[in-house]
C-alpha cells in the first residue's frame, strides 16, 4: 500500500516544480485540475530537455573556438570559488 500520505508528497514535489518554473503560487497550484498540473510538469521537462540538446550540440560545434575554451576556463574558476 505505501505511506497514508504519499499522495501529499507527490502533491508536494509537483507544486515545487511549478511554483520554482513558472513562478505559480501555491493556491494557483493547488487549484489547478490535477491533468493541468501533469501537463504543465511534461512541458517543462521538454524544455529543459530542448534546452541540453540544443547545448549539447553547441558544445560539439564550439569544442575548438578559442572563446568557448575561454569561457569554460572562467566557469571552472567560478565553480571553484564557490
Amino acid at each position: 500500500f505505501g505511506p497514508v500520505h504519499s499522495w501529499r508528497v507527490s502533491f508536494l514535489e509537483e507544486a515545487f516544480v511549478l511554483q520554482r518554473h513558472l513562478n505559480m503560487s501555491f493556491s494557483e497550484v493547488k487549484d489547478l485540475p490535477v491533468a493541468y498540473r501533469k501537463w504543465f510538469i511534461n512541458r517543462i521537462v521538454q524544455d529543459i530537455n530542448q534546452k541540453n540538446e540544443a547545448i549539447s550540440g553547441n558544445q560539439n560545434q564550439d569544442a575548438g573556438h578559442e572563446n568557448m575554451s575561454k569561457l569554460r576556463e572562467y566557469e571552472d574558476k567560478l565553480s571553484k570559488n564557490s
